[in-house]
């Protein structure tokens, strides 16, 4: 009786294994930024945490203060959203990289760099929530005065 249980349970264990490795992975993928790039991307299976207009060391603010945003009269916050993601697409500071496009007495390439701290700095805090991959959308000029 206890080989026919001991049976029975090794069998069980590898179907548990094989169910477990054949099941398809949940993607959650986040989308954090400016209205304006949802155009740009097929955001429909995503979730959303969307500002009209925002910076990187906004976005960086944000994170660090934990927004929030009220759907259906419910709170949700945007650090439980990127802990639940495997995937966070960010589109931000479009608005104000057109200025730096439109005015060519403006120091495009130092505000670049710029950013690019701001990023790092974003990343290493989701990194601080999450392990999730995290893509960066890239800014571009909507009048092309800048090449």
């Amino acid at each position: 009786m206890k080989r026919k249980l001991l049976v029975i349970f090794f069998i069980a264990i590898f179907l548990t294994i094989i169910i477990y490795k054949e099941t398809p992975k949940k993607i959650n993928i986040l989308y954090i930024g400016e209205i304006d790039y949802l155009e740009k991307i097929n955001y429909k299976k995503y979730d959303r945490f969307l500002y009209d207009n925002i910076t990187f060391k906004e976005l960086t603010n944000s994170i660090k203060n934990n927004d929030y945003i009220i759907f259906k009269n419910k709170k949700i916050y945007l650090n439980q959203l990127i802990s639940k993601s495997s995937l966070i697409i960010i589109g931000a500071n479009n608005i104000e990289y057109n200025k730096y496009c439109l005015n060519k007495e403006l120091n495009i390439d130092l505000y670049k760099k710029k950013n690019n701290a701001y990023k790092k700095e974003i990343s290493k805090k989701i990194s601080k929530i999450s392990s999730s991959k995290i893509i960066f959308l890239d800014n571009y000029c909507k009048n092309q005065n800048r090449n």
